[in-house]
């Protein structure tokens, strides 16, 4: 398995915190996890409806360092075609729509064309609801072919080999990058998975904050469930996850001004798939008119406190 991976963690539904490397084998454990949130106006995080909340693992058990296979790609000679794909795709994170960090450009870049992928599985996921969003599909079909159109290097580059190129080549130079680049030699420890959770809320980028969401809420050591747990007063694993899952969206729809909050964010439109009702409202609509003035204090509270790691108030 290719340590690249670190890439795509951040893109997909895997867990960055806990890839482990050991040698040239990487041992790679997916957690998926499904957030049901409160439909009712009148509703409470009851235990009905946190059990929906599951999360399902697999773990994929990697061979033992000593035992022959290949070499892993980092270990492959750098072919001209690989650092000319890489030099292309630094020109065009010139471009800067995200960040002025090379690193963080690129995972929004790449985190940006994942999210449309899934924005439009979704929609066809509606089912009988499907119908009314056909315009909508289309719109965003029309922008994601727009935005590939941008980054035609990324588009086309064997991802495995170029990026794992460029995270090697000090292509990337910030706090972020080094412990992207730590991990990446070491087994990460709770301190550092830690650090780096708290260098991508620094970072204000709402595709990092969607992906902190996934951090599994068994880490014993989860600075910010920990922190979360302390100020509601509550234990409860699944609650506490669920409640931080949604203080990130909103946070991360506020960094972006809500462009990724509509009607036709996968955020909404799990809920619409859920609630017919929802169908065609933002997120705002879901705030003020689904939430119970308990459950908006508790996403307050969250909010709240990824600011204050985000300032280094709390650290």
């Amino acid at each position: 398995m290719n340590k690249i991976i670190l890439f795509i963690i951040l893109l997909t539904i895997a867990v960055l915190l806990f890839l482990k490397l050991d040698g040239d084998a990487i041992n790679h454990e997916k957690i998926k996890a499904t957030s049901t949130t409160q439909n009712s106006t009148k509703e409470q995080p009851t235990n009905a409806a946190l059990r929906q909340m599951k999360k399902t693992d697999t773990v994929t058990t990697t061979v033992p360092a000593t035992s022959p296979g290949p070499r892993p790609p980092d270990d492959l000679p750098i072919t001209p075609e690989i650092e000319q794909q890489a030099q292309a795709i630094l020109i065009e994170l010139g471009q800067q729509q995200f960040s002025s960090e090379p690193l963080v450009e690129l995972l929004s870049v790449l985190s940006t064309k994942e999210n449309c992928k899934m924005r439009l599985r979704a929609i066809k996921g509606l089912d009988q609801y499907a119908d009314s969003f056909s315009h909508s599909e289309a719109a965003i079909s029309e922008q994601c072919s727009l935005f590939d159109a941008q980054y035609p290097s990324i588009q086309t580059a064997k991802s495995d080999r170029v990026l794992n190129h460029l995270l090697l080549s000090n292509a990337f130079t910030s706090e972020l990058s080094d412990l992207f680049i730590r991990i990446y030699n070491k087994e990460p420890g709770d301190d550092l998975k830690n650090e780096l959770m708290i260098q991508l809320i620094k970072a204000k980028n709402p595709h990092f904050m969607r992906q902190i969401a996934k951090l599994p809420s068994r880490l014993e050591n989860n600075l910010l469930i920990n922190t979360v747990s302390e100020r509601l007063k509550s234990t409860h694993p699944l609650y506490l996850q669920m409640i931080i899952e949604q203080g990130l969206e909103v946070q991360a729809c506020q960094y972006d001004q809500g462009s990724t909050c509509t009607d036709t964010s996968v955020f909404m439109l799990d809920k619409c798939r859920m609630d017919e009702l929802l169908c065609g409202q933002d997120i705002n609509f879901w705030l003020h008119h689904y939430i119970t003035p308990g459950h908006l204090a508790d996403i307050n509270s969250v909010i709240t406190i990824i600011q204050a790691f985000a300032s280094g108030e709390i650290r």
